[in-house]
């Protein structure tokens, strides 16, 4: 053997045509037909299998529904992709009825994992711009430990919250502090700290030389940090992080910040 190479490649696109044929015979004792059931996934009624229209939805977007895609192509785009990467011709009106199908199948998910969100003692929550049908929409994300629930709506308002949570109330409500976050239903609120970081890096970058806004966002990071590593420290230990990190906080705040120092700057020059 001289050398050993491997070489990574996709199989030749070309769609699988499965026939189906649904029988009927006649009973011996009752005399009556009886018709066969196809397997599932091959039903009479279906055009297209179950992983091409799974494709569909990974390509294509419906952002009104009550749930997001990966993509998000159109369907011009997911027809061009669907012919030249499988070979396959379907029209935007075939890929408009599967997206309406899936989107009622996942609309079924939306009450158990509703459910789930307002069962959850800490929520994270945020909200960002969404276009539809040429409209600036809001697309809402409800996030605990083990659930995530996207809600597209028309308004940026605490209504959407409280459609969300019904009478329910968290412990913890996660957010970046948005007037409609900070009425949601919770005991207590916290800052997003990846929002936080963000913003104050804007800060860092409009004032460079500044030693508050550096020492606030290493306090932000140290805290992740200290967050992520719990399950590997002792109760204790844990602990002293967290006194460790309330101790650098308080003595940050009662530093002046940034637009302190440029509103006492002013006021000497004036």
């Amino acid at each position: 053997m001289a050398d050993v190479n491997q070489i990574a490649e996709l199989p030749e696109a070309k769609a699988e045509v499965i026939e189906v044929r649904q029988y009927e015979a006649k009973c011996s004792c009752c005399r009556k037909k009886q018709t066969a059931e196809p397997p599932a996934g091959l039903e009479m009624e279906r055009t297209f299998g179950a992983r091409l229209e799974a494709t569909v939805v990974y390509y294509g977007r419906r952002l009104r529904d009550h749930y997001r895609q990966e993509q998000h192509m159109s369907y011009v785009r997911t027809e061009a992709a669907l012919r030249d990467l499988h070979a396959v011709k379907i029209s935007p009106g075939e890929i408009d009825k599967i997206m309406q199908r899936a989107g009622r199948q996942a609309g079924q998910q939306m009450g158990p994992i509703q459910n789930e969100i307002q069962q959850s003692k800490v929520i994270h929550s945020d909200e960002t711009g969404s276009r539809v049908d040429g409209q600036n929409w809001w697309q809402w994300v409800f996030c605990s430990a083990t659930a995530v629930l996207h809600v597209i709506r028309s308004n940026r308002s605490v209504d959407v919250i409280k459609d969300v949570m019904v009478d329910h109330t968290a412990e913890v409500w996660v957010s970046d502090c948005y007037s409609a976050q900070v009425k949601a239903p919770a005991g207590e609120r916290q800052l997003c700290l990846a929002h936080q970081l963000r913003n104050v890096q804007a800060v860092v970058d409009c004032y460079p030389a500044s030693f508050w806004p550096k020492a606030m966002q290493a306090m932000f990071r140290s805290a992740i940090h200290s967050y992520n590593q719990r399950d590997h420290l002792s109760p204790p230990e844990f602990q002293a992080q967290i006194q460790r990190i309330k101790r650098i906080c308080d003595w940050l705040l009662e530093r002046p910040s940034v637009s302190e120092i440029c509103d006492h700057r002013s006021c000497i020059a004036r």
